[in-house]
């Protein structure tokens, strides 16, 4: 009983002499608020890209429509806040999007902006032959004979490929954007269950908007890295209905719309277009549209020429899973698609996306001259 009383006493004590010094000694401070970004770079954003900056990486950025104010409409106007002259005084391209509407594209396209991105690249296509950059009165100064765009003064990204008008992040997809006129591809990728990487919008399976390839069987569940890559080709992109994007017409799930990845499809005993891709095959498609224009079935085709010359300049932007401590789905997914970029010969020809730039400046390091793309999503 009396070790328990001194106990007691000593705890008081104590207790009331840490409230005394307390009171003494200073407060804590607080950390210093981010440092302010030259020019009105928001600070946030600073913080990302000064070590891509200072470490001379190949870094665009890319800005979503949110960061824009509630109804505020896309202009060029409305970009002013984010420094974007100071960035690409620093050699930072700025790309935009994805823009949905052709008025935005309009007012855009006559800003400082390097690039936009959409859905619909078709009308992002078209209001880029509209501008007249000189003022001589005439249209299509941005364009090439080969009806796009050059992609060094101008990215005109295809978000899914044509994703407003065929089902995304599939071959029909990817065919409509090379069509009508896009110099980049932009997906996501995910790494499967045994190492593949494929694109899709998320790593989640939309119940209503997959289907096994067989009739009768039950909606999938799973998340794209639980499953392997050959049971992801047993399945269906979309639903036969197609799905209507916001402010688009309904998606047109009919093959006879893309003659190259049925020829491609067959070539690789594929029971459907629509299945989901891996980038291997992606790769591989672009080559295989290249030769069906210049020497294959489509060489007789009005804008064979054209399209043939689009699908040898084509980029492709690859949007990395999210990244974070003890997450390392990034910097796998980022050295398979190197790899495989490599093997394709495509790696000058291809960009690695990411929200997070230190992952950006750990690549940059590591692969010198290797083009990188820093996400505001």
């Amino acid at each position: 009983m009396r070790t328990l009383r001194r106990f007691a006493t000593g705890w008081l004590a104590g207790g009331a002499i840490a409230l005394c010094l307390g009171a003494a000694l200073p407060p804590v401070p607080l950390p210093p608020p981010a440092a302010p970004g030259p020019e009105g770079v928001p600070p946030g954003w600073w913080a990302e890209l000064q070590p891509l900056l200072t470490g001379g990486a190949r870094c665009r950025l890319k800005i979503a429509p949110h960061w824009l104010e509630p109804g505020e409409p896309a202009r060029a106007g409305s970009l002013d806040a984010f420094g974007i002259a100071t960035l690409q005084k620093s050699r930072m391209r700025v790309v935009f999007g994805p823009v949905k509407s052709r008025g935005d594209m309009r007012q855009l396209l006559t800003g400082p902006l390097d690039g936009l991105s959409s859905e619909r690249p078709d009308l992002l296509v078209e209001e880029t032959f509209a501008v007249d950059l000189n003022g001589d009165g005439r249209p299509g100064d941005w364009m090439l004979d080969h009806g796009s765009a050059p992609f060094e003064r101008l990215e005109l990204r295809g978000e899914g490929g044509a994703k407003g008008v065929r089902p995304g992040h599939t071959l029909p997809a990817f065919e409509a954007a090379i069509d009508q006129g896009a110099n980049c591809l932009e997906s996501p990728v995910w790494l499967t269950q045994d190492g593949i990487p494929v694109l899709a919008d998320g790593p989640w399976l939309q119940r209503d908007r997959v289907r096994w390839s067989h009739p009768g069987s039950p909606a999938p569940r799973e998340a794209v890295p639980d499953l392997q890559a050959w049971q992801l080709s047993a399945l269906r992109h979309w639903t036969d209905r197609g799905v209507k994007q916001d402010g688009y017409p309904m998606q047109n799930l009919d093959p006879l719309l893309s003659p190259v990845s049925l020829a491609f499809g067959r070539l690789r005993g594929w029971a459907d277009v629509h299945a989901w891709v891996d980038l291997e095959s992606l790769l591989a498609f672009v080559s295989f549209y290249q030769t069906y224009y210049t020497l294959g079935e489509g060489r007789l085709h009005p804008e064979a020429a054209a399209r043939g010359g689009r699908a040898r300049q084509v980029q492709l932007v690859l949007s990395l899973p999210p990244s974070g401590e003890g997450n390392d789905a990034a910097r796998r997914a980022s050295a398979t698609c190197l790899a495989i970029g490599t093997r394709a010969g495509f790696l000058a020809r291809l960009t690695l996306q990411s929200t997070d730039g230190r992952l950006l400046a750990e690549l940059a390091r590591r692969y010198p001259g290797l083009q990188l793309c820093l996400q505001f999503p």
